[in-house]
């Protein structure tokens, strides 16, 4: 099977999978413009009453520093502010209006918390600070409330001070948002607060801007499958017509060709593979095609880490088929060589950055790193002469 074939092939297969990766869909999606609906209830354990209410929250500025959040009353008695504001430094939030609302943890938080470093709890500042916090756990487990059956972590911290009690947060692990909060104060109380809805507005910039990554990123090994196949059949046609003529043909080796063309493959292929697996979940590159279609951006694609990592691997990969494309159809070795030496120091970046960060790494980075070792060692060769040698004359 020549190159063309392998690629198209290939491809084929690698379209397939981002079709199909819709089935690590999930419905929570965290945005500027998203709604959280959530059903509350404060039950009075000594009177044996019970309130009920509903809170809607909707996301009015989301950044990699800041969180503000439009949110309606909880009680019809309630004096709190209508915007609540959270901010976060290095994914970690470091200040909340109010502890109870902490509806949200970017990716970075989410990692340390469910490697059991809760140490962000007790260096969380609020606005009125009447409690401290003494005692703090986390526990992974499935919960399910009015949005749906969601895999999450349940952090619960013991308080003390004037607003001494235990207060238990759920958050998806997919998305980093609350979906079950429960507070037990000291005088008895407990009041609850559960998801029932989300819905978010899809930002088209960041659709169309994927959309062009994977139109770049495809486009090269498209045409030369396409090109080769196309010269296959011409070949074919002219052998029929026993045409064969002497000629000189110029091309690359063979073997350090199909390390090059294996490596591109493989590079490709991590582009469509899930890079993230925290808790069992699969999470997929920024602005890739396989996270478009999942619609995934949750708290880990909106890392601005992530983003730069999913950046340098589009960018090798499009680099990779630029210097197939050049070892093929060019004869610039040395524009062929340096596309492949760039192709690897972007791979390496992205891994470096990928392992500082401290992610639980999935298929994605393994396949992007034997890729580029294939890339780098295929070395484009000197491109060779091979001559078909004359026909022998016909002899009576």
């Amino acid at each position: 099977m020549d190159i063309s074939r392998i690629t198209l092939v290939s491809l084929m297969i690698l379209l397939f999978l981002s079709v199909s990766s819709h089935v690590y869909a999930n419905e929570l999606r965290m945005a500027e413009g998203a709604t959280l609906s959530y059903a509350g209830a404060t039950i009075g354990t000594a009177t044996g009453g019970q309130e009920l209410w509903n809170a809607t929250i909707r996301v009015l500025v989301l950044n990699q520093s800041a969180l503000i959040f439009e949110s309606s009353p909880l009680t019809e008695n309630s004096t709190q502010a209508p915007n609540v504001k959270i901010t976060y430094q290095n994914g970690i939030p470091t200040y909340a209006d109010y502890l109870t609302a902490l509806i949200y943890l970017p990716s970075e938080c989410m990692t340390a918390s469910m490697q059991g470093n809760l140490q962000w709890t007790t260096n969380l500042e609020t606005l009125a600070e009447t409690s401290t916090i003494v005692d703090e756990s986390e526990l992974t487990s499935n919960f399910t409330v009015g949005a749906g059956t969601f895999q999450s972590i349940n952090i619960t911290l013991v308080l003390a001070g004037l607003d001494s009690g235990t207060l238990s947060l759920l958050y998806d692990i997919r998305s980093g948002i609350l979906i079950y909060e429960q507070w037990i104060p000291a005088y008895g109380d407990i009041v609850v607060l559960a998801l029932l809805e989300a819905t978010s507005s899809l930002d088209t910039s960041l659709i169309m801007l994927s959309m062009v990554l994977f139109v770049a990123t495809a486009t090269p090994p498209v045409v030369i499958a396409f090109n080769g196949t196309r010269k296959t059949l011409m070949k074919r046609k002219r052998k029929r017509s026993q045409k064969a003529e002497e000629t000189v043909k110029k091309g690359p080796s063979k073997k350090p060709l199909y390390l090059l063309v294996s490596g591109a493959l493989l590079s490709l292929s991590s582009i469509f593979l899930p890079w993230i697996q925290p808790a069992g979940l699969q999470i997929y590159l920024p602005l890739s095609l396989a996270s478009t279609l999942a619609e995934s951006p949750s708290s880990f694609t909106s890392s601005a880490n992530f983003l730069a990592v999913s950046l340098m691997v589009h960018a090798a990969t499009i680099t990779a088929w630029l210097a197939v494309a050049t070892a093929l159809y060019s004869t610039k070795r040395l524009a062929a060589k340096m596309m492949t030496i760039t192709s690897a120091i972007l791979a390496l970046g992205s891994v470096v950055l990928f392992v500082q960060s401290g992610w639980i790494l999935s298929w994605g980075l393994p396949v992007a790193a034997i890729g580029e070792i294939l890339i780098l060692t295929s070395i484009i060769p000197s491109r060779i002469k091979t001559a078909i040698p004359p026909a022998k004359p016909k002899t009576s």
